[in-house]
């Protein structure tokens, strides 16, 4: 038996076929559509390059078979090769998800393949798409060029859907979609020139192996070290069950107080007790234990009443002190459960509602409420959001001055610049509205630079600076702090305004990690040389340590408004205020009180030898000509 096709190609692809889906079944965690369309395409390249194989010998040798059976093997052939376009469609819609095209997807890339199922099931009664002569000899039909056209013209959709939502994809997989469109060109292109080099198979079976890479690597989805899934994950399951209309249960959790805990242990000491949180959720809920943020974790459930056991399992999980290098953490989670029947939105939202459920753990459990109050907050945010870009477009913060009472020389010889934000009606926005949002976004720096702008050019009118003011305090955000050009930017500042660095005090704020504190210090030593004197703010709020008095170049304490508070109405919070200024004194650093309100306040400070003051008692924050009339009045 002589055959006259280049077969081996179909055998190589049935090979690297097998092998991908033997892949795909031992290392896939969890089932979404668009892992059950990556596999159908997996097993229609397969059944395609089998199928072409045994058209071969049915082409070379057509009357050693029934009519049927010829007939059966290249309809089959034909079904398995041409569903690969619109499936490969349906796939990119199923990572696109353009708002508003679900339904003209599912039109096109369905409605294409019954138009195809259609053509070919039909073709040996209307000759559309191919026949056989009576002596077996294989011709084209008259239709056959739309099973060339059509496929292209999808998948050259879904490269148009994916540009349109280029923010989603990373260059591997904008890469291996371009791959795959180029190989069926090419396939086709061969196919057509050389019909005895059976190329089409192999060329996809190739390229399925990018598109595994780049999309469904279980890299992409899992936590190899804890077999937790991620929040991609998360989000595509959501969606899947969106789709199907399932109703599930999101039972999830986060740590509280876990910025304090991060802060007293340490990034690295914190980030063993995640992996240990992990890795007991996992051995629990195999498949079913997503990481959703750096702090979160939810747990899926279909199982009516699945939710109080899984509570249970996370608090008993968690009862237990965890010891690292001989100290134990205490870890207290806030959990709550949330039934979702039948979704009408999207795996977006569900996340913000179960965020905002645990942010807010005393709402009420009824999900309607639940929605529409995490939509508000949602909307509240991004309205925020929309203010500060336009803020920082047009160059629009304002700078107010609080100022500080030296309690030495009684009068106001600093104060502390803090920055304001207008609404579109021309109201203030509080910053501890605003600040959070541009820490998540990314603008804290961009607004720090502008404060940081605002205030040396006040400080080069001269105008305070004649009235006493020795310096101006000036905030310093983690993100500035961490950033290694630092020095140099407010170098440039200061060269830029002409001021003299002894003017300016820099304060580290509570949420700077002393334990990468190599660039921070590194920054403040740099801008010590120059003059430049520091404050550590917010000292007792429970994020700054003792680490900060004792590692960080610092000539001044801040001590937080709610240590002063507390003491005032608790003997035993008094003792904690008297013996830290005790402590701060003794290391010869300067102490500022904030949140001074009344004259019992002031009396108090005074015998605990307080050196500067800062609150409403004095004045509240101020506007640039404000503080000058202020200054006027009270620095004679």
């Amino acid at each position: 038996m002589v055959i006259t096709y280049v077969y081996q190609f179909d055998v190589a692809a049935i090979i690297a076929m097998a092998l991908l889906i033997f892949l795909c079944r031992i290392h896939r965690n969890y089932v979404t559509r668009g892992y059950k369309l990556f596999m159908a395409l997996n097993y229609a390249t397969i059944i395609s390059a089998l199928t072409d194989l045994a058209t071969i010998f049915v082409l070379d040798y057509p009357l050693d078979y029934s009519r049927f059976y010829i007939y059966f093997i290249n309809i089959l052939y034909y079904l398995s090769f041409n569903i690969m376009g619109p499936l490969f469609y349906l796939y990119m819609d199923d990572h696109t998800r353009i708002p508003g095209m679900k339904k003209i997807s599912l039109w096109l890339g369905y409605g294409y393949l019954a138009i195809v199922v259609a053509l070919i099931v039909t073709t040996p009664w209307t000759h559309f798409v191919f026949y056989f002569d009576e002596l077996g000899g294989y011709h084209h039909g008259s239709l056959i060029w739309l099973l060339y056209a059509v496929p292209l013209t999808l998948v050259s959709i879904g490269l148009v859907m994916m540009q349109m939502t280029r923010y989603k994809f990373n260059q591997y997989q904008v890469l291996a979609c371009v791959i795959y469109f180029i190989a069926m060109i090419l396939c086709l292109l061969v196919q057509i020139r050389f019909p005895k080099l059976l190329l089409n198979s192999f060329g996809c079976s190739l390229v399925m192996y990018f598109v595994y890479a780049a999309f469904e690597n279980p890299a992409y989805f899992c936590y190899k070290s804890t077999n937790c899934l991620n929040r991609e994950a998360f989000m595509d399951t959501i969606h899947n069950y969106h789709l199907t209309h399932e109703s599930f249960t999101v039972t999830a959790f986060n740590i509280q107080d876990f910025d304090y805990l991060q802060s007293a242990i340490g990034n690295v000491r914190m980030g063993n007790c995640m992996e240990r949180i992990a890795e007991g959720m996992s051995s629990q809920y195999k498949q079913m234990t997503y990481v959703i943020s750096h702090d979160t974790f939810a747990v899926i459930t279909l199982e009516e009443g699945m939710a109080p056991t899984v509570e249970y399992d996370i608090r008993e999980l968690l009862k237990i002190p965890m010891v690292l290098d001989n100290s134990s953490v205490y870890i207290r989670p806030i959990i709550c459960s949330i039934k979702f029947d039948s979704l009408s939105f999207g795996s977006a939202e569900v996340e913000e509602i179960i965020h905002y459920h645990l942010n807010h753990p005393n709402h009420s459990h009824d999900v309607e409420e639940l929605i529409r109050d995490a939509m508000n907050e949602k909307q509240m945010r991004e309205r925020l959001l929309y203010t500060i870009r336009e803020s920082i477009e047009k160059a629009s913060f304002e700078v107010f001055y609080q100022p500080i009472y030296n309690v030495a020389l009684d009068r106001y010889t600093s104060a502390e610049a803090l920055v304001r934000m207008k609404d579109d009606r021309g109201k203030y926005i509080t910053p501890e509205l605003f600040i959070p949002i541009a820490e998540k976004y990314g603008y804290v720096e961009t607004i720090g630079d502008m404060v940081l702008e605002k205030v040396c050019q006040f400080i080069a009118q001269e105008g305070c600076m004649s009235m006493g003011v020795e310096y101006i305090e000036v905030n310093l955000s983690p993100v500035q702090c961490m950033d290694a050009n630092l020095a140099e930017h407010v170098k440039s500042i200061l060269n830029k305004y002409k001021v003299d660095p002894k003017y300016l005090n820099l304060e580290i704020t509570e949420t700077a990690q002393i334990e990468n504190s190599n660039t921070i210090l590194q920054n403040l030593l740099e801008l010590k040389e120059l003059g430049m004197n520091f404050s550590i703010d917010d000292y007792g709020s429970g994020f700054a340590s003792a680490d900060y008095l004792i590692k960080l170049p610092v000539s001044i304490v801040k001590i937080d408004k709610g240590i002063l508070w507390n003491a005032m109405v608790d003997d035993q919070a008094m003792i904690v205020l008297e013996n830290t200024m005790r402590m701060i004194k003794e290391l010869h650093q300067e102490i500022v009180v904030e949140g001074v309100e009344s004259r019992e306040m002031m009396n108090v400070l005074k015998r605990n030898q307080c050196d500067f003051m800062q609150g409403f008692l004095f004045s509240e924050p101020i506007s640039e000509d404000e503080f000058i009339r202020f200054l006027q009045l009270n620095n004679p």
